[in-house]
């Protein structure tokens, strides 16, 4: 049979997708060669080339765990097609499935579970009880019991090893008495819901290295927007958060796959000779949906010298969820974990400190007309713009002309803009400046 990798990187270049590798080298895998297909915020699946069946029920705890619908086996003449939602499995030749990629994707996304539940909305519905227990105030103590239960369910421990995991972690309030009150009282509860999950149709086993590794951008980005918007969370469609004329941030968040795409562009753009030490900045960081993937992106790619990844966000709540995302990520780097650094501050990235100077800034920055925020931030945004723009200016555009100024001289800018910054005649004269100052690699609409 062809070469497994080979048969992976073919599928997503035929289908436009991204992928990355499902299991770590810690994970005890079977035989074969297991990938993540992603494809914004929907449409992902599991993806395993194998010469014998995966054993029963593994790929649907795979899909499950890692938060996608599907999950798809690929042998030597069979392309077996499973769900986590009890419907079994669908086998199809594959000579006929190759030859027709983009049919065999479209019954794909038409099969979507039944069943409303994921293991996202199962994590939310941990993070509102938590809050809903919490002092009314106290939303902080409800994120890092949250965040605590995810570790300890990582580490395999059981309320004794509080210390050492907010050691690990970089995150003292694991240790924090009243954190360690509220994180016991829903023990129970956490793993009732996540563990072997009920009421789906179908014996999963939810395996928390899967979660961690692959659901973790769309579970701390909604535990996020719950703990912003102190509301009943729906479930992730990667929708901006609530923007009130005056008081807003123009706050929104990143499917990883959205993610991982911007990141491969920054990297092919950069060329082939990486150098031995990366700086990777994203000033707008939310929980570390783009840092995460690039780190994912330079593991695929056998980088083995050292990366710093830095993060800036104005968000209290931000900041926790994005370094224990990072640090899991950092255990798992295959080139052990002191070749990379992990530098997340509370820092409004706006204001007159200079950002580090970075081989590649990624981000998805605010979104907003700059006459819709408060006081504050519209000052400080029309500062870096200057007189280059007029009329409606978006608070994004502040970000990458910040950018701009802060990337280092070979360095690569990836970034998510609203199309009103490409379309608006008032931005004409900041796009001409733009184009005078960098040069301009990719541009892709995505809607």
């Amino acid at each position: 049979m062809e070469i497994s990798k080979n048969i992976a990187a073919r599928w997503a270049r035929e289908l436009g997708m991204a992928d990355t590798r499902l299991l770590s080298n810690d994970d005890n895998a079977p035989n074969g060669f297991h990938r993540l297909m992603l494809n914004g915020s929907e449409g992902n699946f599991g993806f395993s080339v194998v010469e014998a069946p995966l054993s029963n029920g593994t790929p649907q705890s795979w899909a499950w765990s890692s938060d996608v619908s599907s999950y798809v086996e690929v042998r030597a003449d069979v392309v077996t097609v499973a769900h986590w939602d009890a419907r079994g499995s669908s086998q199809y030749d594959r000579s006929a499935v190759e030859a027709n990629l983009d049919r065999f994707y479209v019954r794909v996304l038409s099969s979507k579970p039944r069943v409303l539940a994921s293991v996202a909305s199962l994590s939310s519905d941990i993070l509102r009880r938590l809050i809903s227990a919490a002092s009314t105030t106290d939303t902080a103590t409800a994120l890092f019991a949250f965040l605590y239960l995810f570790a300890e369910w990582r580490e395999h421990t059981i309320g004794t090893a509080s210390t050492r995991l907010a050691k690990k972690y970089g995150l003292q309030r694991f240790d924090d008495p009243e954190v360690q009150k509220l994180a016991k009282a829903y023990y129970g509860h956490f793993h009732n819901l996540l563990d072997k999950p009920t009421g789906i149709g179908s014996a999963l086993t939810t395996l928390p290295t899967l979660v961690l590794r692959h659901a973790s951008p769309i579970v701390f980005q909604q535990a996020h927007m719950a703990l912003e918007q102190r509301g009943d969370l729906d479930l992730f469609m990667a929708a901006p958060a609530k923007l009130g004329k005056g008081t807003g941030t123009g706050a929104h968040f990143t499917p990883p796959g959205i993610a991982r795409s911007v990141v491969e562009q920054a990297i092919a753009a950069f060329g082939s000779e990486l150098p031995d030490r990366l700086t990777i900045l994203d000033p707008a960081c939310g929980s570390g949906a783009f840092l995460l993937e690039a780190l994912r992106s330079l593991a695929d790619l056998n980088f083995s010298g050292h990366v710093s990844v830095v993060g800036y966000d104005i968000s209290d709540n931000s900041i926790p969820l994005a370094q224990l995302a990072l640090q899991i990520a950092r255990d798992e780097w295959p080139g052990g974990s002191d070749k990379v650094s992990i530098n997340v501050q509370k820092r409004d990235a706006l204001n007159s400190e200079e950002w580090i100077p970075a081989d590649f800034i990624v981000m998805n920055p605010p979104f907003a007309p700059l006459v819709e925020l408060n006081s504050e931030m519209r000052t400080q945004a029309q500062a870096w713009l200057g007189r280059s723009v007029s009329g409606r200016p978006d608070i994004s555009m502040a970000f990458v002309e910040r950018a701009v100024r802060s990337v280092k001289e070979r360095g690569v800018i990836g970034s998510l803009l609203p199309t009103s910054a490409f379309r608006l005649v008032s931005a004409e004269r900041w796009r001409r400046s733009l184009a005078e100052r960098v040069s301009m690699r990719c541009l892709a609409s995505l809607g």
